[in-house]
Order: C-alpha cells, then sequence, then structure tokens
C-alpha cells in the first residue's frame, strides 16, 4: 500500500516539509516572509531586497582564509548593529575597530558612525575596510556604486569603493571619524529584462 500518493507528490511534499523546518530553525522568522505567491511566478528582484548579504571585515594585504562575516535576510530595511560590526576583526588591523551601524535600504549601503564611542583613524593598508556580497546570487548585479555628498560627511573618495557583480568593497583605509559621520553609498543595479 502507497502512502500519501505518486512519488512525485512525495517529493514534492517532503520538499515543502523540509522548507518548513529550515525556515523554523533559523531563529529570527520575522526576517522571512511567506508569501502565497511565492508559490509560483515571482517580480524579479530590483536590489537588494529580498536576498542574502555576507558582510565581512577584511584588511589587505593580511586576508584571513578564516575571515569571519555576518549573513543576514535582507528586507525593506536591514540593519547590522554597530557592536556586532565591532566584532568582526580585520585581519591584520591594530587600530581600534569602529562601532558602525550599517543598513542596507534597498538600493544603498548607509554607515552611520553616531553609536562611535571614540574618534578614530582606519588604520593603513591596501584596502582596509567593509566587503557586502550578495551570496544568494538572487539580486541583479552591480554595476556601479556613488557617495550622496548631499547627505554624507565622512570623507571618502569615489575611488575608495569597488562595486561589480555579486560584491561591494568599501575602503575606509586611512580615514578619520567619529560620531558625527555618516556616509550613504548608492548602488547602481543593471537593468532586467
Amino acid at each position: 500500500m502507497k502512502l500519501l500518493g505518486t512519488p512525485s507528490f512525495q517529493r514534492s511534499l517532503l520538499a515543502a516539509v523540509a522548507a518548513l523546518g529550515l525556515v523554523a530553525a533559523c531563529g529570527d522568522v520575522d526576517s522571512f516572509k511567506i508569501r502565497s505567491s511565492g508559490w509560483g511566478d515571482t517580480e524579479p528582484l530590483v536590489d537588494w531586497n529580498g536576498t542574502l548579504v555576507q558582510l565581512v571585515r577584511v584588511t589587505v594585504p593580511c586576508v584571513a582564509q578564516d575571515s569571519e562575516g555576518l549573513i543576514v535576510p535582507v528586507s525593506t530595511h536591514m540593519e547590522f548593529p554597530g557592536e556586532r560590526v565591532a566584532t568582526l576583526k580585520a585581519s591584520c588591523s591594530v587600530g581600534v575597530e569602529a562601532e558602525v551601524s550599517i543598513d542596507i535600504e534597498g538600493r544603498s549601503i548607509i554607515y552611520d558612525f553616531s553609536s562611535v564611542t571614540a574618534a578614530g583613524v582606519f588604520t593603513a593598508a591596501k584596502f582596509n575596510g567593509y566587503v557586502f556580497t550578495d551570496i544568494a546570487s538572487s539580486a541583479p548585479e552591480i554595476v556601479g556604486a556613488t557617495i550622496d555628498r548631499g547627505v554624507s560627511t565622512l570623507q571618502l573618495d569615489e575611488d575608495a569603493l569597488q562595486a561589480e557583480g555579486r560584491v561591494v568593497r568599501a575602503n575606509f583605509e586611512g580615514v578619520s571619524f567619529d560620531e558625527t559621520d555618516f556616509l550613504k553609498i548608492d548602488l547602481v543595479f543593471a537593468e532586467q529584462d
């Protein structure tokens, strides 16, 4: 006697149960939204909203293979709190790690230094900063990034940004900061057909 019908029905049921188990095991279930429309065709993403983004603190040339990172599902507003960002030690940085809060809002990455308790300087290195990667590869590719000079106070040069494909790098090497600083980077995503 066969239970639950055909083998294809059984596979579908097992896949649904496994997906539900993954969502339930993730802890912060508020980060995930299950929509009935998600079972059929979905609208293509136009930004990072709805994908998984990893944040890693990097210092070059001493890049550790075991660099610690934070991975989050991005919703309409996602924040990496300053105290968590400060725990991401750069592989060879000897300076103070900034307690900068980093937000992802649609097509922008925002660095808010208001929670910084002491002024500091990102130490000298070829690269000393933050790397974001769309690890789900579900958003459109990034074709560029610019600093919103209308709201940004942090003195970062445009050439400190590298954005292409699935990765955005912001090099803060040698940049001074205090609790009054703020930086907004606007991302340019490839047009979808």
